[in-house]
């Protein structure tokens, strides 16, 4: 990873700011903390409002940093670090006493994949020492979960410098964030993404699962449909399907964990061929019924149709007439109906 830019904005009392620029590598917890941010996938896909939060100032980072523009014009990138605190500060004084000012840690970097990035997050202002002059500083944790969000704008570079994506990690809802000071809207609207999300999740279970065993298959099928249909909840795609396979045991033998492995890794890729986001918060509204409804050819004429919250192998088991051979299932039912068909 290069590092062209970093610098720790530091949030003061009286909603003022402090920028203190990083020199050197400071300490290898900053290249380990913005490598964690690039290379996590619990995400959300934004596009930039032009006009609108720092956009102006990131791009000229970019421009800045990577000798695209006259050197004569390249802007002080301090000034526009204070712009993007303005702004910043101007986002949660709008929020009052309902939001945590954390300090900011913004920078530019190249990956380890040649891509060019300007990173934005919001950390805790725990305090710590930088490890060249012991100077006891404020805003760089020293643990990842006191990262309270995240930006990072990924850049296409021919034919001129522009924002390419832009992927957002928020913990709760704190629109202020991406809205106000970002400047940024959502790509996918929640319907959009449970949609997309349920389509696809079921095609690889049924693809890969259903055709091992179909009881599995019912059965994973129902607990993520389970977990996915509640709307209004936040969905962490990742930790969604690592829930699904938690403790699981296969009902049929021919689901091998060798397969159980292949199923996960299957799922996993699905955020980038299916074009979803990992994070947003579910739309039930989405759902159509031939994603949902479970139907089975019984007998000529005759076909048993299951909503989505109903696992088929909790209320239907199989048997065989001894007698003749014939086989039968038993279905678990209410009292009414168990009476309408009750031989006497």
């Amino acid at each position: 990873m290069k590092i062209f830019y970093k610098s720790i904005i530091q949030i003061v009392p009286d909603k003022q700011f402090k920028i203190k620029e990083l020199k050197g590598d400071v300490d290898e917890n900053i290249r380990e903390l913005l490598d964690y941010i690039v290379s996590k996938r619990e995400k959300r896909e934004y596009e930039m409002i032009e006009g609108q939060g720092i956009s102006g100032q990131v791009i000229a980072f970019a421009e800045a940093l990577t000798a695209s523009i006259e050197m004569e014009d390249i802007p002080d990138l301090d000034a526009l670090a204070g712009q993007m605190a303005g702004k910043y500060l101007e986002a949660t004084s709008k929020m009052g006493n309902r939001v945590k000012t954390g300090n900011l840690l913004i920078a530019l970097i190249r990956d380890d994949s040649k891509k060019l990035q300007f990173i934005a997050a919001q950390i805790d202002n725990e305090g710590f020492f930088e490890s060249e002059t012991f100077e006891k500083m404020s805003g760089f944790p020293d643990d990842n979960k006191k990262i309270w969000k995240t930006a990072v704008f990924r850049f296409a570079e021919s034919p001129k410098i522009c924002v390419q994506q832009v992927f957002v990690d928020t913990k709760g809802q704190a629109k202020y964030w991406a809205d106000t000071f970002l400047g940024l809207k959502v790509k996918r609207l929640s319907k959009e993404n449970t949609d997309r999300v349920i389509k696809a999740v079921d095609r690889v279970l049924r693809e890969n699962v259903g055709q091992v065993s179909e009881q599995d298959y019912a059965v994973l099928r129902f607990t993520f449909l389970h977990k996915m249909l509640r709307d209004g909840t936040d969905i962490n795609y990742t930790e969604l399907i690592e829930e699904l396979f938690e403790n699981y045991v296969p009902r049929n033998q021919k689901f091998s964990a060798e397969c159980v492995r292949h199923v996960k890794e299957e799922l996993c890729k699905l955020p980038d061929k299916a074009d979803f986001d990992t994070l947003f918060v579910t739309d039930a509204s989405a759902v159509k019924p031939d994603t949902t409804v479970q139907k089975f050819e019984i007998d000529n004429g005759i076909e048993l149709k299951l909503d989505w919250d109903v696992n088929p192998h909790d209320v239907i088991s199989s048997d065989i007439n001894r007698t003749d051979g014939s086989k039968y299932i038993k279905i678990r039912c209410s009292d009414v109906v168990y009476k309408r068909f009750h031989k006497s």
